[in-house]
């Protein structure tokens, strides 16, 4: 019975472990630039691209749900005027990019066959709470 409780209590407390790591996991959302004028009769794609943000460690990750080739990621810090870009390769499936704390961004995301994804983010704290 001590085992069964004990096992219990280990698996509830990793269980608010895991909780409260996604909690600091900020998603952005990534949107496909589409050219203007251009009409089909079918919905759009679903996007390529997912993006969140760790507070904790002030980065972005990229997540890729299929091989796009070569990504170019250009981000704007829109505080500072400050422009950096980013050259990789989706096959990995994950992209890893520092940003600065407290920050206004834009992101542009130009893949190697030119679809064009774009995102704007504050990378700060989340002030849900306050």
């Amino acid at each position: 019975m001590r085992k069964v409780i004990l096992l219990l209590l280990v698996l509830l407390t990793a269980g608010n472990v895991v909780y409260s790591q996604n909690e600091d996991i900020i998603p952005i959302i990534v949107k496909e630039q589409t050219t203007q004028g251009t009409r089909g009769n079918h919905a759009p794609a679903k996007v390529q691209v997912e993006c969140f943000y760790y507070p904790f460690t002030n980065s972005l990750e990229l997540s890729f749900l299929s091989n796009l080739g070569t990504v170019t990621v250009s981000l704007e810090n829109l505080n500072t005027g400050e422009m950096k870009e980013y050259v990789g390769t989706s096959s990995t499936g994950v992209m890893m990019i520092p940003v600065v704390p407290n920050s206004a961004y834009r992101m542009n995301i130009v893949t190697e066959s030119g679809r064009d994804y774009i995102a704007q983010f504050f990378a700060g704290e989340n002030d849900s709470d306050s």
